[in-house]
């Protein structure tokens, strides 16, 4: 029987939790002190069982299901929690999502929890910035297991924008939009950075390359 420290990770098939598996599997301080636990809705998905074949356990459960995460979690010296809101589209349902992951740590005894978190836009703006529900919604998470852990060690983890996610301002052409063509900086209610803008956002400048317009939050 092993004596590794089994650590649960949610959303291994995904960005986020795919990265803490590979950082313990490529350190080989973490891969022999710890075992990992791969928690995802689909075990039988292609990424699911590449998983399985560098020796993770690869596990099922629902986020909305707190009965199953408790299950996955049974046994786990720590958890990595994560939740996708643009998956969602529900501020109220990632906050529900990120409670069961805490409630279901706690009730497996879990000693170490690391939510992903954000800042929360709307305290931090005074309510100028509202509409930032994707970073709100976690850092209430981040809240109530501040309020809630107890004796458990609680970590948080919040990650810059992904440079995956540059893809997504990158049109047809392969080039990215420029100020004229995006009013001002301002698409939908996007705020981009911009090639020769400079942009303010939470308090903070920003000086935009020549190259790529990112998104980086919401306009009122």
């Amino acid at each position: 029987m092993s004596n590794k420290l089994i650590l649960a990770v949610v959303g291994a098939t995904g960005t986020q939790g795919g990265s803490v598996i590979d950082t313990v599997l490529s350190r080989p301080e973490l891969s022999t002190k710890y075992s990992l636990r791969g928690i995802t809705r689909n075990p039988a998905s292609d990424k699911a069982k590449a998983l399985s074949t560098k020796g993770v356990e690869v596990v099922k459960a629902d986020l909305d299901d707190v009965e199953s995460l408790k299950a996955a979690f049974s046994g786990a010296w720590g958890v990595f929690g994560v939740t996708d809101f643009w998956s969602l589209g529900s501020k109220a349902r990632e906050i529900q999502q990120g409670k069961n992951i805490f409630n279901a740590s706690q009730a497996a005894n879990a000693e170490h929890l690391v939510w992903s978190s954000l800042p929360n836009v709307t305290k931090l703006s005074e309510g100028r910035r509202h509409l930032v529900a994707q970073f709100d919604g976690k850092a209430e998470v981040e809240d109530f297991i501040e309020s809630n852990k107890g004796s458990m060690i609680a970590s948080y983890f919040m990650p810059a924008m992904f440079t995956d996610n540059m893809k997504q301002t990158v049109n047809d052409h392969g080039q990215a939009p420029h100020r004229d063509a995006m009013h001002d900086c301002r698409v939908s209610g996007v705020v981009f950075f911009c090639p020769s803008a400079r942009v303010t956002w939470y308090g903070h400048h920003f000086l935009k390359s020549d190259e790529l317009c990112v998104p980086i939050g919401w306009s009122s």
